[in-house]
């Protein structure tokens, strides 16, 4: 499973590297699953439409964007640990949240991308 993982804190440090550690573990399955939704919507728009530079620029400059926020959540909980904010549920319950709902965000940016190219508003 995907979500399986633990984060034991034996010292500060190395807790810290687990942290990032445990995020970049799910970097792969989090751009598999937004890259293959993004073909999945985007595709009939492009066998639609075509493709031209400006569009690869823009799925390019997406996805960079979809990276860059996914690597936020990971340094969002190392702030948490370094202030000593105490999670109720845990930090790996937490990593597993901000990824679900990271994840749930991206798809839902590229839905909104294709409904305003489908519906008229771009194209």
């Amino acid at each position: 499973m995907i979500l399986d993982d633990n984060i034991t804190f034996k010292n500060e440090e190395e807790g810290l590297s687990q942290i990032l550690e445990y995020w970049e573990r799910k970097r792969i399955a989090y751009n598999v699953i937004v890259g293959a939704y993004g073909l999945f919507v985007l595709l009939p728009v492009v066998l639609r439409f075509g493709i031209n530079l400006l569009d690869l620029v823009t799925v390019f400059i997406v996805g960079f964007t979809a990276n860059l926020c996914y690597s936020l959540g990971g340094y969002v909980l190392l702030v948490m640990k370094n202030r000593n904010i105490k999670l109720a549920k845990g930090y790996i319950f937490w990593c597993r949240l901000l990824i679900f709902v990271g994840t749930a965000f991206s798809l839902l940016v590229i839905f909104m991308i294709d409904l305003l190219i489908e519906g008229g508003g771009l194209l």
